[in-house]
């Protein structure tokens, strides 16, 4: 019997702790929560909005809005450059721009689907845009 119960419990435990980490998944159906770094291997697309935001597609459906420092009114067709920290784009400390402009992003957050839908964000938009990359000094 206890052979049998061990296998059940365990399966029964995994079930659960998969359902608790769905339920948290950024981007499935609930509100947008701010993220305090976003890895970026590629940039499929970038769309600025009117309201100091841009969205950044990460992947082909993955969109993300970045809340950039006021005043920022990155020009729609202009090839962008944005930095990344070891990788990945931390609120407070990158960047995003153009040759004349600089905007530093306060917040990003992945946007749900629901939140898509409602904005009419079907696929990414945008020009090129270049990688700053920025490694920290790692000491042994």
């Amino acid at each position: 019997m206890i052979r049998t119960l061990v296998p059940r419990l365990f399966a029964l435990l995994f079930v659960a702790a998969l359902s608790v980490l769905a339920s948290q998944w950024v981007g499935a159906k609930g509100p947008s929560v701010p993220r305090g770094a976003v890895r970026v291997s590629k940039v499929f697309g970038w769309q600025p909005m009117k309201d100091g935001r841009l969205i950044l597609w990460l992947g082909v459906s993955e969109p993300w809005m970045l809340t950039l420092a006021a005043p920022c009114d990155l020009p729609a067709r202009e090839p962008l450059w944005v930095s990344l920290h070891d990788g990945h784009i931390v609120p407070g400390t990158d960047a995003i721009g153009n040759g004349e402009q600089s905007c530093r992003i306060q917040r990003i957050t992945q946007i749900p689907a629901v939140e898509r839908t409602a904005l009419g964000l079907n696929a990414p938009v945008g020009g090129p845009l270049v990688l700053h990359r920025h490694y920290s000094k790692r000491t042994p």
